[in-house]
């Protein structure tokens, strides 16, 4: 199998904060590189950064303060990261859009990093709700033959079928609805759309004809 390609990301970074951000994330039990990774995860999952910015404090700086500030780093060293080509061309879109440069996005992150003393957003995969996993697992019920369920090949068969109350009882409703009457009220609007999308058909048919 064929190495999958990647690209070089690269930013320099002040030594001391670059030790402190490896420490940081060795505690967590990540590399620096992996820490970043999710960062940039979020940043283009949520297309913005994935917590808030905002000063320390509400104190303006002085104007030998902002010339320090201004003043370029004596010492910078050079940090690099392997990283997916499509990925790092979704990360640089969001940051451009944002109008501001990686470095400058990640520096932020370390930032809160340390204010939070953790990483600042959630990490994982959203939780399905109780709902939502009752009606996957009827799903896959269904699948594997253990739910007995009711083919319609006609609106009719299927109309007929509600107006006898075959869907009365909540035992025959699936999962995932809230109520039968929420899931009777559901069916009926699908029934009459294909009604009308029968009824289009015909009429296309019929001036096809003359």
């Amino acid at each position: 199998m064929a190495d999958k390609k990647t690209v070089k990301f690269t930013m320099r970074m002040d030594p001391e904060k670059k030790q402190e951000m490896e420490e940081f994330f060795d505690d967590l039990g990540l590399s620096l590189a992996y820490g970043i990774s999710l960062f940039f995860e979020q940043c283009i999952m949520l297309a913005g950064l994935p917590f808030e910015v905002k000063r320390k404090d509400n104190t303006m700086p002085t104007v030998e303060e902002l010339a320090k500030r201004e003043a370029p780093a004596l010492k910078t060293t050079l940090f690099s990261m392997r990283m997916d080509p499509y990925k790092k061309a979704q990360v640089e879109y969001t940051f451009e859009e944002l109008g501001i440069k990686a470095s400058d996005a990640v520096n932020m992150y370390f930032e809160a990093c340390l204010h939070e003393w953790g990483i600042p957003f959630r990490v994982g995969y959203p939780k399905p709700n109780a709902e939502t996993l009752a009606a996957m697992q009827e799903g896959e019920d269904i699948l594997a033959g253990k739910v007995e369920t009711v083919d319609y090949n006609t609106v009719e068969e299927l109309m007929a079928a509600w107006e006898s109350g075959a869907f009365e009882r909540d035992r025959d409703m699936p999962t995932g609805y809230g109520s039968a009457e929420v899931y009777r009220t559901a069916k009926k609007l699908e029934a009459e759309l294909i009604r009308r999308e029968m009824q289009q058909e015909a009429g296309g048919k019929e001036e096809n004809k003359v």
